[in-house]
């Protein structure tokens, strides 16, 4: 990943990579602030605690470039989720933007902090756990997903595959450097990961990656449709992915009479299963009325 983001660095240096509520990261200075941030972090099976934003990002990409395990903590899990999740992963380091979280954490032990793209991150180590090459077994990355009965359930993931994937969504939606990503589903789950960040940083577009709150979406369950529709216009992005209630939400919005950009031209809906046909008016996707959907087949994991 990082070798792709230096080749659009050398090509396009002043194109945006990143964008949030606080500022922009270009091509140019993102290899600098993950290079920087790899010689930084400490811990061998790493948390993140933390909201979208241009900091979760940087830590992700990180995390991969010093093979690290990078552990995405889902904030809307709730205390009890998330102590099964650091015992369950066996993290040794927690990174937050969230520090009064980690009080329900018993045991953790704040480190510092560091400032990472405007925002102040704070640093825990939990003792007692994972020591030595936490990459040992070829895992860069264990999912967690809160799913339907019991505790939540973790997944590993290799860099290989994470890639292979990511090359597959941006051959099947056609992406390219011209694209404008929005992040509407949080980083901290593989589908928002995947399609949120690496997809358009793979083949050289930006990923707008705003808050969650600033995006209008309050836990997991939570919508503030009119700031949705602000954050639509404001990023006119060409493509986003979102999950069934929020496609529903979005059609309600347009028959209620918002508006959304002309500018997207693809919309994938996915993480739960999506009716065959959708009750609602057709979107104006880049000036032709239509809309397009993309749906998983039974059993598939997105």
């Amino acid at each position: 990943m990082l070798e792709r983001i230096r080749e659009h660095a050398s090509e396009r240096p002043d194109a945006i990579a990143l964008r949030d509520e606080l500022g922009t990261l270009s091509y140019a200075e993102l290899p600098g602030e993950i290079e920087h941030l790899t010689d930084t972090l400490a811990g061998e099976r790493v948390g993140l605690l933390l909201d979208n934003g241009n900091h979760w990002a940087c830590l992700d990409l990180a995390l991969l470039h010093r093979q690290a395990v990078c552990v995405p903590m889902p904030t809307f899990f709730t205390d009890e989720q998330l102590h099964h999740l650091v015992r369950d992963a066996g993290l040794d380091t927690v990174y937050t933007d969230n520090p009064e979280r980690m009080d329900a954490l018993a045991g953790s032990a704040h480190q510092g902090h560091l400032r990472i793209a405007g925002r102040r991150v704070d640093a825990f180590r939990i003792p007692g756990q994972a020591t030595g090459n936490g990459k040992a077994d070829g895992t860069a990355k264990v999912t967690y997903t809160s799913g339907t009965t019991g505790q939540p359930k973790g997944v590993r993931l290799s860099e290989a595959a994470m890639l292979t994937v990511t090359r597959s969504l941006c051959d099947a939606i056609h992406a390219n450097a011209s694209d404008r990503s929005l992040s509407l589903l949080p980083l901290s789950i593989l589908l928002g990961n995947i399609a949120g960040l690496y997809a358009p940083l793979m083949v050289g577009a930006t990923a707008n990656i705003p808050s969650l709150a600033g995006s209008g979406i309050d836990g997991s369950s939570g919508l503030r449709i009119e700031r949705l529709f602000e954050t639509l216009n404001r990023t006119a992005p060409t493509t986003t992915v979102l999950v069934p209630q929020l496609l529903k939400a979005l059609l309600g919005g347009i028959g209620a009479g918002l508006s959304v950009p002309d500018s997207l031209r693809f919309i994938a809906v996915g993480g739960a299963p999506v009716p065959e046909s959708v009750d609602g008016p057709a979107l104006e996707v880049g000036g032709t009325s239509g809309s397009v959907w993309v749906r998983s087949p039974p059993g598939a994991p997105f």
